[in-house]
Parts: structure tokens; sequence; C-alpha cells
């Protein structure tokens, strides 16, 4: 059913419970998994 999953991730609560699922269907389908994590930056611009 499942070839590949993407499972992007934030390190928090939520997201952590989506990969345990991914890794779930990975066990079951025999899929692929990549796995992205995601960062907010906050880039403070300066002009003179």
């Amino acid at each position: 059913m499942y070839d590949t999953i993407l499972v992007p991730t934030d390190g928090s609560e939520p997201a952590n419970r989506a990969v345990e699922h991914a890794l779930e269907l990975v066990d079951r389908y025999g899929a692929a998994v990549h796995v992205l994590y995601c960062v907010e930056t906050h880039r403070t611009v300066s002009r003179h």
C-alpha cells in the first residue's frame, strides 16, 4: 500500500506520535521512511 513515507517532525510530542505511527506503517508495509526535521528560525536583519 505504501512504498515511501515522508515524516516531518519538529521534536514535539504530537510529531513524535506521528513518527511512531509512520514506523508502524513501515513495519506493516515494508515501506521506506524519510524523516524531515523542521525547526523554526528567526532572523533579525539590521539595516544601517
